[in-house]
C-alpha cells in the first residue's frame, strides 16, 4: 500500500509540473505574439 501511495503521489506531482511547464510556455508564446504585434 505504501509503495502505491508514493507512486500515485509522484505521478500527481509530475502531472502538476507538466501542467505548470505547459502554462509557462503558453505565457511565453503570448508574450512573443504581443511583441510581434507591436
Amino acid at each position: 500500500g505504501y509503495k502505491l501511495l508514493v507512486y500515485m503521489y509522484s505521478k500527481k506531482e509530475s502531472m502538476k509540473s507538466k501542467l505548470t511547464i505547459a502554462s509557462y510556455s503558453n505565457e511565453f508564446r503570448n508574450e512573443l505574439l504581443i511583441d510581434l504585434m507591436r
